[in-house]
């Protein structure tokens, strides 16, 4: 039977990811990795094709998706809430309220394949000051896909985490960077979450190898005429995207 890559145990990954060692772009596309590269190359290319035509384990990485999102949401919620009880004490107390920055709510579609934010997102590079300031606007939906699938069982199920997913998505959708730079601040949106090196080394990789088809997907989408900035929201949580998309005059217009 053949291993579908939802299914492959993480240590296989972990030793395909360390075996290729090969940046997709400058070496694969260039014809010069070696035999021992293309065997991986080929390993998890064949379970990522593997993944998009089995119905079953689509199902397997929307659930580990929807695990991560949910627990994600709740974090939020948790800091919200903590956030909101400090600034009522401290006007109990008669103190000067504390300034936070507003965290925005990540909103499911009835589905839970799809997500946006009711507030704006930024991101600003605290190590790296040749990487751009990124400004996810309030509406922006994001189905995460330019996060690998494998990587989903990796993310511990935190706000920031999920903020981090969203950021390289918005820069996977609007393409205003080159890949490399999207993939970079993800790397560096993870260091910023306290990631172990090891882990943030397995994750550069599995982006370098993966994310070209996300990056190309999202290309022939916008081409074809998909949105993704709404100028209006659903009023209740029983709506699909399939639907809320379908309806009219919810997008901002000549946006992306």
């Amino acid at each position: 039977m053949q291993l579908l890559h939802a299914e492959w145990p993480t240590d296989l990954w972990s030793g395909l990811l360390e075996m290729t060692q090969v940046n997709w772009d400058e070496e694969v596309n260039s014809g010069s990795p070696n035999r021992r590269q293309l065997l991986a190359i080929a390993l998890v290319g064949a379970s990522d094709l593997s993944f998009a035509g089995s119905g079953n384990t689509q199902r397997t990485v929307n659930k580990e998706r929807r695990v991560f999102m949910e627990g994600a949401i709740q974090d939020l919620d948790r800091q919200r809430a903590e956030m909101l009880a400090e600034l009522e004490k401290a006007k109990a107390e008669g103190r000067g309220a504390p300034l936070y920055v507003r965290l925005p709510n990540v909103v499911p579609f009835l589905d839970w394949d799809f997500y946006y934010v009711d507030g704006d997102l930024q991101w600003a590079p605290t190590s790296d000051p040749t990487l751009p300031n990124v400004n996810v606007p309030k509406g922006f939906v994001t189905d995460l896909a330019s996060v690998p699938p494998i990587l989903w069982s990796k993310y511990p199920p935190t706000g920031r985490y999920a903020y981090a997913a969203i950021v390289h998505d918005y820069l996977y959708w609007t393409q205003t960077t080159t890949r490399a730079v999207a993939d970079e601040v993800m790397v560096a949106a993870m260091q910023d979450a306290g990631t172990d090196d090891a882990t943030i080394k397995n994750f550069k990789r599995a982006l370098g190898l993966f994310g070209k088809r996300a990056w190309n997907e999202n290309q022939r989408k916008r081409a074809a005429g998909e949105r993704r900035l709404l100028s209006k929201f659903p009023d209740n949580r029983l709506v699909t995207w399939a639907t809320w998309k379908a309806t009219p005059e919810v997008f901002h217009k000549g946006a992306y």
